[in-house]
């Protein structure tokens, strides 16, 4: 799958940004930042954030859940639906805590990236941390 992502120019990623290792793309190009950056990705390396309670290893998301459940202050099946971004917090700081979060779950499951839903549709939060060589600019 071919992804994009636009911002400042990246030198290299660490795991102490807003949303971690991980960066946004979108699957089309956008040209409102500095610079455009184009991603090759397997679609096999990428989760649906919604399905991600209906698989055998979910249990793996537990501390996950209860982490939403603490930030949101909700019982667990609330926070499953928020990871699983069904649902989306009115407090946009908090909701992208979530989608850290959510991003951090598709991890655990083994996967490099999550799709999840936004304003424009569809984001893919990709894990880019010792990936930095993969970007190229557009």
């Amino acid at each position: 799958m071919e992804l994009f992502h636009t911002g400042n120019e990246i030198e290299k990623i660490s795991a102490f940004g807003r949303f971690g290792e991980f960066l946004f793309f979108a699957s089309e190009a956008c040209h409102y930042g500095d610079t455009t950056y184009r991603l090759e990705v397997d679609d096999e390396e990428v989760i649906d954030a919604a399905h991600f309670f209906y698989r055998e290893d979910c249990e793996k998301l537990g501390g996950l859940v209860a982490e939403v459940a603490d930030l949101v202050g909700c019982e667990e099946d609330e926070a499953r639906g928020y990871l699983s971004q069904a649902l989306s917090h009115s407090d946009p700081e908090i909701d992208w805590d979530i989608q850290t979060l959510t991003a951090r779950a598709a991890k655990l499951l083994g996967f490099r990236g999550v799709a999840v839903p936004d304003e424009h549709g569809t984001s893919f939060m990709i894990d880019m941390l010792g990936h930095e060589g993969e970007l190229t600019e557009v």
